[in-house]
């Protein structure tokens, strides 16, 4: 969580200041619990402490706390409790009797959890009857530290949200989802139904330009050169932009835009790095790349809503600086900045020591389901039946096997390894040949393969030949950036396909 902005330094947002404000403190009846969502930095808890400066109903009290901050179930809620007790001390009215039952609930924490339940449901009925109460619980990720893998920890949360019993409304706010949170925690889902689930976007252009208004207030003036180098470099990210804004207004100008990204890039790379942290945490690194870097071969729809939902993506707005409306492209997706997907050109191409373990891999499977199949087609005579097929091949003029070089390597093989030398000519033979035998008994090995055409994995195959050996020679110059990525790719797509079958 980064720091909190508030008064003039809390640009934009006003569309979703009003939302929040109408859905929590419009009535002081119960209203629908919030699930606030959107990525690291992106101005969640700013946006709900300033909600919280607007609340001017003496009937409605807000507490916050960040759950991260305790070990355990009863140790959060008796902080929470706390902080209730001491709002209550300022609320004017008599709130003895709530007070007291506050107490008890106290109390109780070090006693039995059932007991401290109770007493805690009890106090929050009685406070229920003459208040509202509004509960922020910022940094929900870490719920399933606090809540543990005890299912009926997320169901008493639930009971508090649902129940009519209690004029209580709660906004979780967290980077991930509330399903994706439970189903890590304890594999399933409690909560994910009972709140109203609120996405958090980068700057609209609205907020864009009250951004750059603020600028010119400061006697600042932008060209729109530099503002579209600004845009470039920091997108819609409020946090982005306030590094640069606030490097801008320090030089009181720009003078050199070059100069001023130098002294804000460090910030910039943290933060792209976190991003991709929690990317990969979440297994949808592979395809945010796939969207930007491509090749795209597996990606989902399910996928492109997912990262839309949890905010790493968003359909592309008009750009801030078109005003033809019909230039929008509904087909294409923007994310945190042009300048952040530089970066993952950067960093998504593979290391040569990255890729030699997975090809292997990927022809350690091959084999292993071509020996699997021919040995249930035709028993231990597979390699006679192979030899067959090689005579039927040669006699049209036709590649298959190189009987002669499987054959002089594997007496390489037995005078190098001796005893531990295998004589499964399957150790040996090429991934060309591999990709020949897949080929020919193809109607047998579909089902490994999404039972797709040949002709679809053929290009897959070649590859994998073309890479081979330049990177077991350390020749890896001799294939393109390209050609290594996608040699990664497909041997992943490989493996994948084959392991669910």
């Amino acid at each position: 969580m980064g720091a909190e902005v508030e008064g003039e330094s809390f640009i934009g947002r006003k569309d979703q200041l009003k939302l929040f404000n109408d859905l929590i403190y419009k009535h002081d009846s119960k209203s629908g619990s919030i699930s606030l969502t959107g990525i690291t930095r992106i101005g969640k808890s700013s946006l709900i402490r300033n909600v919280i400066q607007l609340n001017n109903n003496k009937n409605i009290i807000t507490i916050k706390t960040v759950i991260s901050k305790f070990s355990d179930f009863n140790e959060f809620w008796t902080y929470v409790l706390s902080l209730v007790r001491d709002e209550l001390e300022f609320v004017e009215g008599n709130y003895f009797k709530e007070i007291n039952a506050l107490d008890a609930a106290l109390d109780a924490v070090t006693n039995d959890t059932y007991n401290f339940r109770r007493k805690l449901e009890k106090a929050f009925k009685l406070i229920s009857k003459k208040l509202k109460l509004i509960i922020v619980i910022d940094e929900f990720d870490f719920a399933e530290n606090v809540f543990g893998s005890d299912s009926s920890n997320f169901q008493f949360f639930r009971e508090l949200i649902s129940s009519a019993d209690y004029k209580m409304t709660f906004i979780t706010i967290s980077r991930r989802s509330l399903i994706h949170i439970e189903t890590r925690s304890f594999g399933g889902s409690t909560l994910d139904g009972v709140f109203k689930k609120i996405s958090l976007r980068g700057f609209s252009n609205q907020d864009l330009q009250e951004y750059f208004n603020k600028f010119e207030s400061l006697q600042i003036k932008l060209t729109d050169d530099v503002k579209k180098k600004i845009l470039y470099y920091a997108g819609r990210s409020p946090y982005l932009l306030s590094a640069l804004g606030q490097e801008i207004a320090y030089r009181k100008g720009v003078e050199d835009f070059d100069s001023v990204l130098s002294a804000c890039n460090q910030q910039f790379l943290d933060y792209f790095k976190r991003i991709v942290d929690l990317l990969k945490d979440e297994d949808f690194y592979n395809k945010l790349l796939q969207i930007y870097i491509g090749p795209r071969y597996n990606i989902k729809q399910y996928d492109i809503d997912e990262l839309e939902s949890r905010g790493y993506i968003s359909n592309k707005s008009k750009d801030f600086f078109d005003s033809d409306e019909n230039k929008r492209d509904e087909f294409k997706y923007e994310t945190i900045s042009e300048y952040f997907v530089e970066y993952l050109m950067d960093i998504s191409q593979p290391e040569i020591g990255e890729i030699w373990p997975i090809l292997s891999q990927a022809e350690k499977k091959l084999r292993s389901i071509i020996e699997t199949e021919l040995t249930d087609m035709f028993g231990q005579r597979w390699k006679d039946e192979l030899e067959r097929v090689n005579l039927e091949y040669k006699k049209n003029k036709k590649y298959f096997i190189d009987f002669e070089k499987v054959n002089i390597n594997l007496a390489v093989n037995k005078k190098k390894y001796k005893e531990r030398a295998s004589d499964n000519i399957l150790t040996v033979v090429g991934i060309m040949e591999l990709g020949n035998i897949l080929q020919h008994y193809w109607t047998r090995f579909a089902p490994y393969f999404n039972n797709d055409q040949y002709s679809k994995w053929a290009a897959r195959f070649y590859l994998l030949h073309k890479a081979r050996n330049p990177l077991a020679h350390n020749t890896a110059e001799f294939l393109t950036e390209e050609e290594i990525m996608e040699t990664e790719i497909y041997c992943r797509e490989i493996i994948s396909a084959i392991a669910k079958k």
